[in-house]
Order: structure tokens, then C-alpha cells, then sequence
């Protein structure tokens, strides 16, 4: 990429000028960090293309609670190969790069080692030309500014949103519907039932993006966070027109303001529990409607879905995107249950990191009867369906009750994300050991184990580079049964 110091110097002063009304003598280290990565932008928007645009491309979905990005300034200066180009700028202009590099916060989308590895595996995908996008929450407080005071930490908001919104783009025009809670109504109509839900509480899920880019690359991805939002109250005008409001106001209580609040809620009470299930619930069917809808763009039907896109599941939080991908497929297309499970067990690939408890939940059934009916059933058919197999295959209850989706009371996320998936990855300990607590007890099912392998790289301790071979979980796709006859007193409910 033609990218010389005095293109930059000269486009940095652009947009202070056109957007902030400042010159380099007036304008705080704030704009001039802005202005710097809008000048970015604007070489990648140049001289990049959208990967996610071409037909003939497979598209991997990335889902994960979190991902830890870190600064964007330098990264996309690199990739775009005008890193020295840009402390030039910075020099011909009389600034310091790193004064401007420090305005930059992080983006505060994760606090740990799930979001840094999906943010590396996004990044890494860009640089391979693989067409790929990331979907996490948006939140407001995703990690914590420390400060210390006479030699104790104290932990303080995080407003990272503001100042690094430069980024970051709005896409009003894909923003989508989820619905939580209410009742499910069922009729009957030329021999099918179809459901629906009423009385449920909806929200509005706005998209977010920001642009990835590749080392050398280009074509781009993207990360997309949703951010929700209530809808419009309509007897709001109402109430001020008829003068019956109180001043000062009440702050009302926002449940989308409560989803987008942190990162991990402390799941010691139930009120945490729920706010939890809310936000992976929020993701998965954000971005399966987002999904879906691309695609039938893309594509005009939904038969070659699994053909054209791969759902990657970071650890077992976005594990509720498979009955979410069976609700719409079968409650908005019409299809039949076994062709959406077809599509489903295509489509759907698990990553494994640990056996903590943390990354094997296990949710109480009340909790997801009571706030996503809908997909509360269609887990319950999964379960009863799976069952049926394996009653077949073992016949005792010890065994069963072991590899239940389903059992006393609890939804066991790691095993409904592993059962449909397609080959399932994780680190070498880690997999070990989820083979010998999860896969063992199923693997008879399946016949032949479809085991893979990945290629990783680590670093040693004279810096050079490993690669190494990891194993794989072999897939648990499973055929529906042509007769299902599900035993209910076996089901602990």
C-alpha cells in the first residue's frame, strides 16, 4: 500500500479541520487521536473490500460472550503496513506518537483469556483470508480502571465507549427483535401445529461494527456487538401532553440497559442467574436472526445453509443458538423438525476450554421455562429425542441420567452443545479430560469416532516458534430416529 508520512499528515489535519472545527494548535490529544484513526479508516476503506460480501465464499460466525481486543491505532497501522508512515505523521506535525497512541482506551469487551483468544482467532482468520465475523454483547462495563490509594485497589467504571467510539458504526438497518418470557400458544392448521409466543417482553437489538483488518490483506471482517435497547414506550408523549408527569421524574427502571451493564454478573443470587441467561439468550438469537437474514439475501433460500456458513461456539454460553436456530427455522421458514436438525448438526461447531464448572454450565429448568418458553420446548423435543437413543443403547439409568441433556431439574449446556455439533476443538488438557467426562459416556452412539486435528503454534523459551498437533473431539451428530417412543417416568423433570 503507497502510504507516505505526508499523505497522513496531511489527511490527520483533513479531518480535524472537517469534523472537529480544530487545527494541530488548538486541538486536544483526544480529536488528534481521533482524527488519526479516522485517517486510518479511510486508507482501509480504500484500499480494502468487506470480506463477507462474496458468494462463493464459506462465512464462519464467531460467537463469544467476550472478546479482549486491545488498542486498534497501531494494530491496523501494522496490518496496513504504514506503522513508521504514521510516527513520521506524527513527527512532521510536532507530536509525540505515544502521547496520541495513550488517548486510545481499550475497548472494554472482555476481561480474560476466552476474549483474548477469540479476539487473536478473529484477527488471525482476517489474516488468512477466511471470511468470518465475531458477535459478543456490548457493554458499558466490560472491565475496570484500577486505582490505588495508600497501597489498596479499588475498582472504578470504565466509560471506554466515548472516546474509542471512532471505530465503531451503528447499523440501524440490521437491527432485530428478542423476545423473552411470555406464554406459548400453539394451533393447528392443514395437520401442523405452529407456535407462537404472547405477552412476552421484547427488545430491540441494535448492531454495532467494527472493522477488522488482516496483516497485508485485503479484504476485512468484522466484529459486531449488539446493544439493546428498549422500545419506544407509545403513551410517553401521552403522559407529558397531559401534564400527569412528576418532576423531578423518577428514573425508570431498563431491562436492555441491564443486559448491556457487565461483563459476567455475579451469579451468586438468582437476579444474577437471570441477568446472565438474559445476555447469552440476547446474543444467540440476535445473531441467528442476523444470520438467517443475511444469508436468504445472499442466497435466496435456506436448504444451502450449512453449505455457505459455520457457527462457531466459544465455550458453552452461546450453546442456546442451536434451539434458536431450530425456533426460527421451524417457527418463521416452516421447516419440519427433521430438516431444521439436518441443517442445525451442519452448521454448529463447539470449542471446548476447560472442565471448570464456569465453562460446563448447568442451568436450572425453571429458569429457562420461565424466560425463554419457547426455546424451553424445543430443548425438551432435543432431550426426549436423544433419550430415545439412549435407552437404546444402554439401557440402564446410571448411564443415561450421565449423558442427559436433560436431567433432575438441569440443563447441562456443555453436552447440548457437544451432542448436535459438528467436530468439537478445545486445548490438549482440556479436551483429555472433557472426552473422559463428557464424550466417553456417548461415544458407543455414534459408531466410528470423526476425529480431526488443529494445527497450533506455541512459543518456546528461546522465542521461536512450535507447531504443534491438538487433538480433536470426534463429532456426535446424531440421526433422528424414524420412531421415536420417549419413556416420560425415565425423564426427571
Amino acid at each position: 500500500m503507497d502510504c507516505t508520512s505526508e499523505l497522513l499528515a496531511n489527511k490527520i489535519q483533513q479531518h480535524l479541520q472537517k469534523n472537529f472545527g480544530r487545527t494541530i494548535e488548538t486541538a486536544s490529544p483526544a480529536l488528534i487521536f481521533r482524527a488519526s484513526a479516522e485517517a486510518l479508516l479511510g486508507l482501509i476503506g480504500d484500499n480494502t473490500v468487506p470480506a463477507g460480501i462474496r458468494k462463493d465464499k464459506r462465512e464462519v460466525h464467531y460467537l463469544s460472550m467476550e472478546f479482549l481486543l486491545g488498542r486498534s491505532l497501531m494494530k491496523n497501522a501494522f496490518n496496513l503496513g504504514c506503522h513508521e508512515a504514521l510516527k513520521e505523521a506524527a513527527a512532521r506535525l510536532g507530536l509525540n506518537f505515544s502521547d496520541i497512541t495513550e488517548e486510545e482506551p481499550d475497548p472494554s469487551l472482555g476481561n480474560g483469556g476466552l476474549g483474548r483468544l477469540a479476539a487473536c482467532y478473529l484477527e488471525a482468520m482476517t489474516s488468512l483470508g477466511i471470511s468470518a465475523t465475531g458477535y459478543t454483547v456490548f457493554y458499558e462495563f466490560g472491565m475496570f480502571l484500577q486505582e490505588i490509594y495508600k497501597g489498596m485497589q479499588f475498582e472504578m467504571p470504565d466509560p471506554w465507549y466515548e472516546k474509542g467510539r471512532v471505530w465503531w458504526q451503528e447499523r440501524a438497518d440490521d437491527e432485530c427483535m428478542v423476545s423473552f418470557e411470555g406464554q406459548v400458544t400453539q394451533t393447528e392448521q392443514d395437520g401442523r401445529l405452529y407456535f407462537s409466543v404472547e405477552g412476552d417482553t421484547k427488545v430491540l437489538a441494535v448492531p454495532i461494527d467494527m472493522v477488522i483488518s488482516g496483516y497485508g490483506k485485503t479484504e476485512t471482517n468484522k466484529l459486531r456487538v449488539w446493544q439493546a435497547k428498549d422500545l419506544p414506550k407509545v403513551d410517553e408523549f401521552k403522559r407529558f401532553t397531559d401534564e400527569t408527569y412528576d418532576y423531578p421524574p423518577e428514573a425508570p427502571e431498563s431491562f436492555a440497559e441491564d443486559i448491556n451493564k457487565v461483563l459476567y454478573p455475579s451469579d451468586k443470587h438468582l437476579s444474577g442467574k437471570k441477568l446472565r441467561l438474559y445476555q447469552q439468550y440476547f446474543l444467540v438469537s440476535a445473531t441467528a436472526q442476523s444470520i438467517v437474514r443475511r444469508h436468504k439475501r445472499k442466497h435466496q433460500t435456506l436448504n444451502n445453509f450449512h453449505i455457505w456458513n459455520v457457527i462457531q461456539i466459544n465455550d458453552t454460553h452461546p450453546t442456546l443458538v442451536i434451539p434458536e436456530l431450530m425456533r426460527i427455522f421451524m417457527d418463521e421458514e416452516g421447516m419440519e423438525w427433521n430438516q431444521a436438525w439436518h441443517i442445525v448438526c451442519r452448521s454448529v461447531a463447539y470449542t471446548n476450554h476447560t472442565v471448570l464448572a464456569e465453562a460446563l454450565e448447568c442451568w436450572p429448568q425453571e429458569l429457562i421455562e420461565n424466560l425463554m418458553p419457547r426455546i424451553w420446548m424445543i430443548l425438551c423435543e432435543i432431550n426426549t429425542r436423544y433419550l430415545s437413543l439412549l435407552w437404546q443403547a444402554f439401557g440402564n439409568e446410571e448411564r443415561v441420567s450421565a449423558a442427559a441433556v436433560i436431567w433432575n431439574g438441569q440443563v447441562r449446556m456443555a453436552t447440548s452443545a457437544f451432542m448436535p455439533a459438528l467436530p468439537s476443538t478445545g486445548s490438549a488438557l482440556s479436551i483429555r479430560a472433557f472426552c473422559k467426562r463428557i464424550c466417553s459416556r456417548i461415544n458407543c452412539l455414534y459408531g466410528q469416532k470423526n476425529s480431526i486435528t488443529l494445527p497450533t503454534e506455541s512459543i518456546t523459551a528461546d522465542g521461536s516458534r512450535r507447531s504443534t498437533r491438538v487433538c480433536i473431539v470426534w463429532s456426535a451428530n446424531f440421526a433422528v430416529p424414524t420412531v421415536i417412543s420417549p419413556n416420560p417416568k425415565r425423564w426427571r423433570r
